[in-house]
């Protein structure tokens, strides 16, 4: 599973993306050729 995360997600939360070591990922899985995607729509550190 691949988490993808848009910019405005991404800087909404930027400290809990670049400095947690384990992360809570809440958001829609989509599937697309193949593929399944976590499209993140919120995040929190673990720990």
């Amino acid at each position: 599973m691949n988490v993808i995360v848009r910019p405005q997600v991404f800087q909404a939360r930027r400290e809990v993306w670049v400095g947690a070591r384990v992360l809570d990922v809440q958001g829609k899985v989509e599937r697309a050729h193949g593929q399944v995607n976590l499209m993140a729509e919120a995040v929190w550190a673990v720990g």
